[in-house]
């Protein structure tokens, strides 16, 4: 009887549908396979395109209240807006005088990006969040050299080179996430 098998297979018929069998097989195999990424990609399109969404605007939102932060912050602004201001009381615009005011205007400027911020930090990914932090520290820095500043008035220049020194981190920082931000926003994951 083991004599009949190999007959059976010298049969091209036999052969042959032996072969169409595992193609097929493969085949469906493969079909499957696609047909449920398919399915995958036409449930979680509308839900990634939705998150992308919100994570565009939450990036631009932190985005805008740094930028807001940054202009409300620079030293040469303040430090004219200041002399403007005393010029206009009449009180005295020497470089002491000027400093001491300018400091304590910085001391009293506030921002939105500990609520913006929070947003970026929970939508990720951890690139862009870990961005988000360094430009949030460097914001604090910022807040902490006019403080010091503030909390300083018989310090000369010093106090001012740390300040600008500080705001020129954020700056930086600020370019960063928003590399970052773009990076996350352009890719196709």
């Amino acid at each position: 009887m083991s004599a009949t098998v190999p007959e059976v297979l010298k049969d091209p018929t036999v052969v042959a549908s032996f072969i169409t069998g595992a193609v097929a097989f493969v085949a469906a195999g493969v079909a499957f396979a696609a047909g449920r990424m398919q399915g995958r990609g036409a449930h979680w399109g509308p839900v990634d395109a939705v998150r992308r969404q919100h994570q565009r605007e939450a990036y631009a939102a932190f985005l805008a209240d740094l930028w807001t932060y940054l202009q409300a912050t620079d030293w040469d602004g303040v430090t004219q807006r200041t002399t403007h201001d005393r010029l206009l009381a009449g009180l005295a615009v020497d470089d002491a005088s000027v400093r001491i005011s300018s400091f304590a205007v910085l001391t009293a400027v506030t921002s939105n990006l500990h609520a913006s911020g929070s947003v970026v930090f929970l939508e990720g990914p951890n690139e862009v969040a870990g961005a988000a932090v360094a430009a949030h520290e460097a914001a604090k820095a910022v807040a902490e050299a006019a403080r010091n500043g503030a909390m300083n008035p018989t310090a000369g220049s010093e106090v001012v080179t740390a300040y600008r020194a500080a705001h020129r981190v954020l700056f930086e920082e600020i370019n960063a996430f928003t590399h970052a931000a773009r990076k996350r926003l352009n890719s196709r994951k």
